[in-house]
């Protein structure tokens, strides 16, 4: 068995004498050094992701991406207290830490952690069998009907099977092939939501106010003002905004600005090449949602684009005024780095 470990520099020592404790049990250990494409695969391919949790990791930027790209892979995650923390990370809210603060007990941690890294047995099906298979089935029509059902059944679902019918719905809606699929799912998302709403309100305990008035034996009862029901924002894939499209504006204003600081316009070039090409890409590959494009592809991909972007525009821009070769690698250094960030920009979700 091979595991994931996050942890900050600060808790190397510990990290490092964990990973000899796992690998006299056979478990194997890749520590989350640097971003390489080692640890890149290795992330991918391990079930489990340990995060040593100390003051110092908290406050670590590199670690906290990293918990929140195993949140988005849906990777099982087992926390390890070293030491006094103040707040959990938000990727953790809801897991109870290990204790490996006390040296004394290594080894007996050590076991605990080896029985929690036992695969847990697969959940049972919480839908019922014959809506599940017509939602899973490839005919859209059985999944029309299956739609259907779990909308007229809401009412008798208790709460954890209405969560579940809940991702189900949202997943139909933007992942789903057929527009007339993902529209029907939508529409009864929106069913449970007013189901929802209903509930809150008829919840809310409406206390009369006596005020007495002149009359001392005559009271008069003041109704406060029914508050109105709040909803959660709709999320969305920042690539799907409007100002995601706008960002050909951003591409125009730094390549001149790498023109301006170079003291000539082929350093604008390459620069512009990135951020004009890779926004409308990123859009054309997930072609309106059917593609789901999960980390670290849209990291390694818009990397690889960018770079031969870069090349390209370097290319022009010898021919237009000439670089001189430390001029040439640090447009692809900038290349690269810009492609990054908006292969991290595209995996984000922003309030609709």
């Amino acid at each position: 068995m091979q595991v994931f470990v996050i942890y900050a520099p600060e808790n190397t020592p510990f990290v490092q004498r964990l990973a000899e404790d796992l690998k006299s049990h056979q478990v194997a250990c890749v520590l989350a050094a640097k971003d390489t494409h080692e640890e890149i695969e290795a992330f991918k391919n391990a079930p489990v992701v340990l995060v040593a949790l100390s003051m110092a990791a908290t406050k670590d930027a590199r670690v906290l991406a990293l918990l929140d790209t195993a949140v988005q892979h849906q990777k099982r995650i087992i926390a390890l207290r070293i030491g006094p923390i103040e707040e959990l990370p938000r990727a953790l809210k809801g897991v109870l830490p290990l204790d490996f603060s006390n040296e004394e007990f290594q080894e007996e941690n050590v076991l605990t952690l080896l029985e929690d890294l036992i695969p847990p047995a697969p959940p049972t099906p919480l839908l019922p069998t014959d809506i599940q298979s017509s939602l899973d089935h490839e005919d859209p029509i059985q999944r029309k009907h299956g739609i259907e059902q779990l909308g007229a059944i809401r009412h008798q679902l208790d709460a954890d099977v209405r969560e579940l019918a809940l991702q189900t719905l949202r997943d139909l809606a933007f992942k789903d092939p057929e527009s007339t699929i993902k529209a029907l799912a939508h529409n009864t998302l929106q069913l449970f939501s007013t189901d929802i709403e209903e509930t809150t309100e008829e919840a809310i305990p409406i206390e009369p106010h006596l005020l007495p008035i002149e009359d001392e034996d005559t009271l008069v009862v003041e109704t406060p003002p029914m508050p109105a029901p709040t909803t959660m924002p709709k999320m969305v894939p920042v690539w799907s905004t409007g100002p995601w499209r706008l960002s050909a504006i951003m591409g125009v204003f730094l390549a001149l600005l790498h023109a301006y600081i170079g003291q000539n316009i082929a350093s604008g070039l390459p620069i512009g090449l990135v951020w004009i090409v890779l926004p409308w890409l990123n859009i054309a590959i997930r072609d309106n949602g059917r593609l789901e494009w999960k980390m670290p592809g849209p990291l390694v991909g818009n990397i690889a684009v960018a770079l031969v972007l870069g090349l390209v525009g370097v290319g022009l821009g010898l021919l237009v005024g000439g670089l001189a070769f430390l001029d040439i690698i640090a447009l692809l250094a900038f290349n690269i780095l810009y492609g990054g960030l908006i292969g991290w920009l595209s995996t984000l979700y922003s309030a609709e």
